[in-house]
Order: C-alpha cells, then structure tokens, then sequence
C-alpha cells in the first residue's frame, strides 16, 4: 500500500490554488513535498488570467487531456476549466475510437465531452478528421478488397471467357489494321468506314481489325464487335491465317453502339490468326471502337466458389524501379551505347523511373530506344502468352512501335506489343499478347524494344515507370513449401544450419568442396571422449515453427569418415529440446547416400510453440573422431493450393468513390455529434514524410508495405491532393448541416493541418517549408480552403548550451516561415522534457528545481517568441498537450517531466514559466 502524507489543514487550505486548482477539500499525495516551492507557486492565478485580451483578442489557451477522464467531473475538469480556455481531447475524437472494425461508429463519449466543456465554459478544440494512424485498416481494406463475382447457378460448369487479344482505337491511339487496298478513316476515338458505291465482290475492300492471335485446335473463340453505323448494314467478317481459314460469316450493325458477338472453333494449331471485315457491298457509314477476342473454356465450380486454374504472374524484377537492379531496363540514345537505367525523380509521383532523350534528327525510327529486358533463362518460346503493363509519358505528344528482340539490340520482328501514343500526362498502357514464331525468332523472345526516335523534328524526352511482363500460368492443384533457404548450399545463406561444438557456441559449417562431387556442403567432426551423444550437435533450422499436425518429409544427402549413426531431436531453436524423437536415426556409411523421412509433427516434438529445428546427436561413437557430411537438406510439405473466390479487383475509381463514402461516414458523424460547437479542427493530421523531394520539398507519408497495426494512408488510394481536399470539403459540408437547425453555416469553422518537427534544426527547418508548399497546393484548386497550420512542439531542454541555442534558431525561424505562410498559427501539442548534459532523457525522479527552472524560461522565451514573431491576427493560440508529468510505463514519453503539474496536481515550475510567457 502506498503510504499517504496530509498536509497540515492550515497549510492545505492555503495551498488549494498550487494543488488542484481549488477543487479538492482532502488533498493528499503520495511522498512529502516541497512546502516551500507550493507556498511559492499557490499566489499565482489560473493561467488563462494572464493573457492580455486587449492586446491578443483571438488567443486561445489550450490544454490536452483524456475525454473520459474529463467527462466524470473530478480533477481533470476542474484543472481544465479553471486554467484554459479550450480542450484537445487526446485520443477520444481520432478515427479508431469512433469506429470498430466492422465499421460500426459511436460518439457518444464525443458528444459527452462536447456537452461538458460548452457547459463548462469553454471550447473544444477537435484532434483530428484525417489521420494515417489509429485508423481501422481491417474495415477500410475490406471496403477496397477485389469483389467476390457470383457463381452461376446450373450445374457444377461454367463457360468462362478469357481474354486472347483487344484491338481498342482509343487505347492503342490508332487502329492495328493493316492495310489491304483499303484504309479506314482514324476518327478520335474509333475507326469510319465509308462506302458511297456498293459492289457485289464485298471481298474487295477488307482489313484487319485483329491479329497475331495463336489459336489452338479444338477451342472455341468468341469475336465482339465493339460497332455502330448510320443504319443497319450487313458486315462480313472472316478468322484465320494465310491459307487456314477457320471461320466466316456476317454480323448486322444497329444506329446505337452495339456489342455484337460471334463463335468460332478452330479446326487446326495455328499461330498468325487474325479477323478481317469486308464490306464493299455496303453503301453507308460505320465505326468501329474495338475488336476483342476471347477464348472460352469449361472451369469447375466447387463449394461455391469458382476455380480460377490459371494466374498471371510478374517475372520483371524491380518493376517499380525503386530497388537498386536496373539490369531489366536499357536505353539507346541517338545510335549510342547500350546501357542499363534508373533515374530519381522521374518516374510516377517523383519516384524512380526511366527517361529516355530521342534526338532531334534521327536517320530511323530507332536510332533511341527502350528496352524491357526479360530474365536469363526465362525469354519466351512461341506460345507464350504474356500481359504487358507500364506507366509513360513524354515532353509532346508522340508515338512509339514496339519490337520483338532476343537481347537489346538483336531485333526478330518488327511488331511486339502495340504502339502506344505518348502525352504530356502520366498514363497506363496494357496489352496482352501472345508470343508468336516470328516474335520468338530461334532462342526466344528476350526483350521488348520501344522505337523512340518517330519525331524526326524536335528532342523528346520519354519516361516510363512501374513496367510488369506478366505470364500466364497454370495454377498447380498442389504447392511445394521448402522450410529451409540455400538446401543446395551453394549460395552464402546459412541461418538454416547450426553445429555446437563442445565449449564452443554456433558455427557456420557450410565447406567449400564437402558436399556431393566436391560441392559446397556441411562438415562436422565430433571428437573422441565425448560425455554425451549430444557433445556435438547439428541442427536444421527451419523457417518457422511447424504447429502439431503439420506433415513434413526431411531429405538430405549424407555420409560420414567411418560409419557411424545418429539420433534426431525435436527442439524450438537451437539448443531449446522439446522431444527426444523426431526424424528417426540414420546410419552413416562413407559413401554419399540419400535419407528420406516422412513425419506429422506430433504434440511431443510441437512444445508449446511448434517444431523449430531438428537436431543431430553426432557424438554417438565415445571412441574415435567422427566426421559427418550433409548436402541438399530439404525439409517441404506439400499442401493443396488455395482455391480463389472468382474476384475481380476495383477501378481506380471505386476505390477512389469508396474511401470518400468511409471518410465521409466519419466526418458527417462527428459534426453530427459535435453540434456545431466545434469550431476549429486538424483537418489532416502530420502528412508530411521526413524525405523523399517533390521538386525539393518533402513528400507526403505513404504505406511502407510493413505499416504497424492501426495504420492506413488515405492517400495512397485517393491521391495526394484529393484526401486532403476531399477532408477539406466534407468538414465545411457537414459542419454546415450540423447547424443547420440553429440558423445555419455560422462561417466560423476554421481548419488546420497539424504536424511533428516543424521547429527542426538537423534540416534547415525543410519540413515546415515543406508543409507550406503542400498546402500552396491542396488550395490551388481554388476551392480548397485551409485556413491554419498547427505546429505540435513536443520539444526538450538540453543542457548543452550549444545544441539549446540551435534549438532555439530553428524555433524561432519556424515561427517566422509560419507567420509569412499568411495562415493561423496555432502550437498545438506543446510538451517539453529536459536533455541532460551525456545526451539522456531526465527522468521524473532525476529532477531538481534548477533543471525546473531550466524548463521554466525555455518555455518562457518559447511563449514571448510566439506573441512576438506571429501577428495579431494570425494567432489561433497555444496548447499543452501534457497537463502532468508523464508516469512511468506511459505510452507517451513515459517517466518524463512533461507537465506544468506534478503527478499528485502539484503545481511546477513550468507552470509559472507559462505565466510569464503569457502576460508579455
């Protein structure tokens, strides 16, 4: 039990006012205090009585503290009312308090809070609408999950289409016909035909609207017009290839769009094929868009879900080009050398790309070029049928061919992927082909080349970005899952595979020339004498535990000096035994042989937290020295490979309409439950990363791929402009309905982004310019209205003399780039703690009142600064985050001097700091 001190009565009653602020009539705290030091402090007034009205009309001093604490009316509400003219509720108002995972929401602790401080007098300050952390990612990734397709009643077969080829004009920028006496017109987003006189041999004006399709005998195909006309007209079409005709026949066109479909099977293996139209018996006009054709094909259906039996999958590395490899991209500009290429800043976003320069005269039309180059070992046969997919963009307009090579620079044929039209904004391109006989050559197709030289009368720059070859691949009914990295043991992986000698901790045993025909392997010698068969130990060490009932098979090759045998142990890691049984004992001859066990992991051999490592007890033999040899250790399960729900992922443009309906829920039902009575706002809380450059400023905060739970970055769904704009106009939206009934829009909402390290010194304050120049641009749409910019301040004191001042250069620099902004400035999460001389943080207990005293004129000078440098009008006000000291095993700055009281409501030093900063 913690021993209790009453002060003596007297005493107390003169001390209220330094205590609690005059609420608590049985004081009490848990150590003796400094009498002198409360008698000192218990003449001060409450803070907010030391600001000068007359000469700051809109400050507003603020304080941080916990909602529910506030809302039971005890001393966090009595402190607050008594010493601030407004409160932050520290976490009540954030997304992950409102919202549960299933995206159900309550405000009614908001709306409480709310209620209690307008009664109390005073103003809520609301922290935050838009945040990347405390989110709920499980609903908000559920929202964008790909949609679950239905399952077609009828049977246990669906007919499916899979797609072989698209000739889309709008897509491609030109229509891929080739020209057989007859050229279409190329409208803007189609083709026109145009016939003023008919004649009987329709054959005589014909071409390509498809091609380059490798048909398989026996499958059917299903062609779709994508066409309209000036009425209805009878069009012929045919299928195949030079010499194999696989199908002809008509469709009849309508005035109205129409997606019009026709099936052929094909009667023979032939690559080449293409669709023709003929239609010189047709007096009129008609468009075409697009020409698709897909292959149909029977798939199972089971336990109510489709079986998806083939996949696509990327065999580009570094696709995003933000890794180091850039041996997949390799450029040629005006005839010069080959070489490979990644640029910072040039790709997507201020990412890495490729950038291509054409010159200005080019003799051809590839004097530069691009290439995709595919992996060694893996360049595609005929047959293939690979999904290319890029970003691209240009400094003009412009178009480029693409080539079939096997390595850069060794062309096989001249069309690959299409031609796609370059324009100055970023755009995606997607064509799935399949590899033919002339684009394969003899050894393969190797790489994909971009003819970048067509403008023969200006320089244009190219760029390109996330660049994916995708395969088409059968899906497995069964997948192999190796637990062991390196099992050949001719790469430099070793964490798998440990040995203990006597005395002596893990070794790396992987040897040069041990393994089978003198490759690299393990080798372990156990000495004569041993006490124990487990002296010398090696051990498999796996990539995870495997849980009781998991079935494994253990293969290795192995052999020994003289023939010899070994037990085998379960254990967690290394060294931590769990069962004396695990993959039987294999003898050792000295001829190299092949050890195969197949086991279920057992509740024995799992422990508590499942099988880790398999251990060998090589000191069996007391009598000699034993060397043992191992090479090619597998340790797999084979399991059935999962079965995908028929999915099909979102548009851009729904996960867009959709995270603004969730962002939109959260916001309507926070001003709802505000009343109106909220009135300034962090619309978007700390987006600001502390690198990256977007043309020399800081980017935005974006998913790592690693995030810790809770986390969810709007933006990188929504765009870096859009998130912000969209929070921006859903808050004035739906402050002015939650007026609505009071007379409506009071025109005093007033909305702030918010932000850490604003005040740095390492960077030359470039987080705060930063933070400026974004918000430049979220209003340079001209709707966009951020009216401040809060600056949180969680600062300490340092008791180096040198690094205080240059602490205090970058404060003071802050507040000048913030007043120049034009923008409120608000500090909004104000706390401090104290940096010893060694460079560690001053725990609550290491404390003196001359360090508190210390603290005390920083936050003084801190406070004059802020009324000095900022504006009149453009002072929103101050906020202390940290009412108290911050106790030991808090989850923020725990055991630290944070507050202007004391854990037991004591006033500190700190607190008078405050009030000589605020009567200035």
């Amino acid at each position: 039990m913690t021993k209790k001190y009453l002060l003596p009565s007297a005493l107390a009653v003169m001390l209220m006012a330094s205590c609690a602020d005059e609420f608590d009539p049985e004081y009490t705290v848990e150590k003796p205090v400094d009498l002198a030091k409360l008698a000192e402090l218990a003449d001060y007034k409450p803070l907010k009585e030391y600001i000068d009205r007359s000469a700051h009309p809109t400050f507003k001093l603020g304080g941080a503290l916990n909602a529910e604490a506030f809302n039971k009316k005890l001393t966090e509400y009595n402190v607050a009312v008594t010493n601030f003219d407004e409160v932050v509720a520290g976490n009540a108002m954030k997304y992950a308090s409102c919202v549960d995972d299933k995206g159900d929401m309550d405000f009614g602790t908001v709306n409480t809070f709310v209620t209690n401080a307008v009664n109390g007098g005073i103003s809520v300050y609301g922290h935050t609408l838009a945040w990347h952390s405390q989110q709920r990612p499980k609903y908000l990734k559920t929202l964008l999950a790909d949609r679950v397709l239905p399952t077609p009643p009828g049977g246990d077969v669906q007919i499916v289409e899979t797609e072989v080829v698209t000739q889309s004009f709008a897509s491609l920028g030109g229509w891929p016909f080739f020209n057989m006496g007859f050229a279409p017109t190329l409208e803007a987003e189609y083709a026109t035909v145009t016939n003023a006189t008919a004649d009987a041999a329709f054959w005589s004006n014909q071409f390509f609207v498809a091609d380059n399709i490798a048909a398989t005998e026996g499958t059917t195909y299903r062609i779709h017009f994508n066409i309209m006309a000036d009425g209805e007209y009878t069009l012929h079409w045919v299928m195949g290839a030079w010499g194999t005709d696989l199908g002809a026949g008509a469709i009849t066109t309508s005035t109205d769009w129409k997606d019009i479909t026709v099936d052929v099977k094909s009667t023979a293996e032939v690559g080449g094929v293409h669709v023709l139209l003929q239609s010189a018996d047709v007096v009129g006009t008609y468009h075409i868009k697009s020409v698709t054709v897909n292959k149909l094909e029977e798939k199972k259906v089971g336990g109510g879900q489709l079986i998806m039996e083939k996949y696509w999958e990327n065999i580009v590395v570094n696709s995003d080009m933000e890794g180091e490899d850039a041996s997949w991209f390799s450029v040629k500009e005006n005839n010069g050398e080959i070489k490979t290429v990644i640029t910072d800043g040039v790709g997507k976003n201020g990412s890495r790309g490729v950038k291509v320069l054409s010159n200005a005269s080019p003799a051809e039309d590839w004097d530069s070029q691009f290439w995709i180059t595919l992996p060694s070992g893996s360049w595609l046969e005929e047959g293939a049928k690979m999904k290319v997919t890029f970003d691209y963009k240009a400094t003009q307009n412009a178009s480029a061919d693409t080539q079939a090579h096997g390595a850069p620079g060794s062309y096989q044929h001249w069309a690959c992927i299409g031609s796609p039209n370059f324009t100055t904004d970023w755009q995606t391109y997607t064509n799935t082909v399949t590899v033919d006989a002339s684009m394969a050559g003899a050894g393969g197709l190797g790489s994909i080349a971009f003819n970048l030289s067509k403008v023969k009368d200006a320089v244009v720059t190219y760029y390109f970005d996330n660049i994916m070859v995708e395969l088409e691949k059968e899906r497995p009914a069964k997948i192999t899952v190796n637990y062991v990295e390196n099992s050949d043991m001719e790469g430099s992986e070793a964490k798998n595979f440990v040995s203990r000698l006597p005395g002596q901790g893990d070794a790396n045993v992987i040897t040069d020339g041990a393994g089978v025909n003198g490759s690299r392997g393990i080798q372990i010698t156990s000495k004569a004498g041993a006490a124990q068969d487990w002296d010398t130990q090696f051990f498999i060490k796996l990539n995870e535990f495997l849980p009781e009932g998991t079935p494994i098979t253990v293969k290795f090759d192995y052999k020994a000096s003289i023939p010899a045998s070994a037990d085998t142990q379960a254990h967690g890691a290394p060294g931590s035994y769990q069962h004396w049984a695990c993959v039987g004992s294999p003898n050792f001859t000295t001829e190299w042989q092949t050890y195969t066990y197949n086991v279920t992991v057992d509740a024995s051999m799992a422990g508590a937290n499942g099988l880790g490592s398999i251990a060998f007890n090589l000191s069996k033999d007391k009598a000699n020295d034993v060397t043992f040899y191992f090479d090619n250790i597998c340790v797999y399960q084979e399991k059935e490979q999962d079965v995908p729900k028929n999915t099909e992922p979102l548009t851009p443009e729904e996960k867009h309409d959709t995270l603004v309906w969730a962002m939109e829920q959260f916001i309507a039902g926070m001003m709802d439950a505000c009343e109106g009575n909220v009135k300034a706002w962090d619309v978007v809380n700390e987006a600001i990363a502390g690198g990256g450059n977007d043309e020399g400023f800081y980017t935005l905060q974006h998913s790592t791929g690693n995030d810790p739970d809770g986390v969810f970055y709007w933006q990188d769904e929504m765009g870096d402009l859009e998130y912000v704009r969209q929070a921006v106009r859903l808050a004035r939206k739906y402050y002015a309905q939650s007026l609505a009934e009071k007379g409506g829009d009071d025109g005093k909402l007033l909305l702030f982004v918010n932000d850490y390290n604003l005040e740095s010194d390492w960077d030359n304050n470039h987080k705060v310019k930063s933070l400026i120049n974004w918000v430049k641009r979220w209003e340079a749409d001209g709707v966009t209205k951020i009216d401040g910019i809060g600056t949180q301040m969680h600062i300490s004191y340092y008791a180096d003399a040198k690094v205080l001042e240059s602490k205090k250069k970058a404060i003071t620099t802050m507040f000048k780039l913030m007043a120049a902004s034009g923008k409120l400035v608000r500090v909004s999460e104000f706390d401090m703690g104290y940096v010893k001389a060694d460079g560690t943080d001053a725990t609550i207990d290491e404390m003196t009142d001359e360090m508190e005293m210390e603290m005390e004129a920083y936050y003084k000078w801190i406070i004059e600064q802020y009324m000095t440098i900022v504006p009149t009008n453009q002072q929103y006000g101050m906020t202390q985050w940290c009412l108290t000291d911050s106790p030991k095993g808090s989850g923020w700055r725990a055991d630290t001097p944070v507050g202007l009281w004391d854990l037991n409501w004591n006033r500190k030093y700190t607190y008078r700091g405050w009030t000589e900063g605020l009567a200035k």
